[in-house]
This record gives structure tokens, C-alpha cells and sequence, in this order.
């Protein structure tokens, strides 16, 4: 028995070990793609193109404490509110997560989490920014809308249907966002 409790113990600590490692081998292919993917759709992003500047936005997103290697999320922003006002859903829902603090896709838990401990939120921009994405047919957003109204304070859900009504000119860039 005391065989068996090593065994797993030493298992256990293989695989914490080597989980550190999958993470930064993870984060590095993430990086690669994001770069490609933004060196890819600048130019088109910079000549107006809303999918482009969707893509631009989505490969700078997001960064953890201040602008970390590639990821520059008042930049991300920046694009995504571009490709937004041109009616452009899924930067509307990259914005509406981005705003409530949900800014990294897939598996990668180290950002993850650190993201979640870090990433500042304001609901209410959230909201508005799901419910447009609603609005021009993003089907993943009206979850996101039910459970971002649901988190709110009566106060908050006020300032939320202000915004919502204000529709494409709702509160978009980072620094006016997060000064609310």
C-alpha cells in the first residue's frame, strides 16, 4: 500500500510539473498564430475592412497586467470597436467579453486564470455590447445578455439599458469605458 501511495504521489507531481510546461508550450503556439493572424489582416484592417479589424483585434487580445509581449488590449479594442460600428457581431461579443472581464478563448489556464484575477470589468458596456451582438444574430450572446443583466445591480442594470439603447454609439473604447 505504501508503494502504491508513492507511485501516485510521484505521478501526481509529474504531472503538475509537466502541466507548467504544456501551458507556456501552449501560450507560445497561441502567440505564433496570433501574430500571423494580425500580420495577415492589418493592411485590410487599416483600409476599414470590419472582418479584418475583427481578426486584428481578436490576435492583440488580451493581456494579462499592461501590454504583455503581443497582446495590447486598449489596441485590440481599438479595432474591434472599428469592425463593431460597421455592424460587425462578433467583434460586438468580443467586446461584450472583453468588458466583463472574460478575455481568453480555448485552454489556455494559465492565462485564464490569470486573467480572471486580474482583468478589470464593466458590466453595464458588457450588457450593451452582448445585446447588440444579439441584435445583428450572434448566436452565443443571448446567454451572455440574460447572465450579464443578472449580475448586475439595479444601479448597473440602469447605466446597462442606457447604454443598450444607445445601440452602435454605445460606449466603446477602453480608456472611456473603464473611467465609468
Amino acid at each position: 500500500m505504501k508503494n502504491v501511495t508513492w507511485k501516485i504521489a510521484l505521478l501526481c507531481a509529474a504531472a503538475a510539473l509537466t502541466a507548467g510546461c504544456a501551458a507556456a508550450v501552449g501560450e507560445a503556439v497561441h502567440g505564433a498564430k496570433a501574430k500571423s493572424q494580425y500580420n495577415d489582416n492589418i493592411d485590410a484592417a487599416n483600409k476599414g475592412d470590419k472582418v479584418a479589424q475583427f481578426k486584428v483585434g481578436d490576435a492583440l487580445c488580451c493581456e494579462v497586467d499592461g501590454q504583455t509581449g503581443a497582446y495590447d488590449t486598449r489596441r485590440s479594442v481599438e479595432f474591434l470597436c472599428r469592425s463593431a460600428m460597421q455592424g460587425y457581431a462578433p467583434a460586438m461579443y468580443k467586446l461584450g467579453r472583453i468588458y466583463s472581464g472574460d478575455t481568453v478563448s480555448g485552454v489556455q489556464l494559465l492565462r485564464r486564470a490569470a486573467v480572471a484575477a486580474a482583468a478589470p470589468t464593466n458590466p453595464p458596456i458588457a450588457y450593451a455590447w452582448f445585446s447588440n451582438a444579439q441584435a445583428y444574430g450572434e448566436k452565443d450572446a443571448a446567454d451572455a445578455v440574460k447572465e450579464t443583466w443578472s449580475d448586475m445591480t439595479p444601479q448597473q442594470q440602469q447605466v446597462a439599458k442606457m447604454q443598450a439603447d444607445r445601440k452602435l454609439n454605445a460606449t466603446c473604447r477602453w480608456d472611456e469605458a473603464m473611467s465609468k
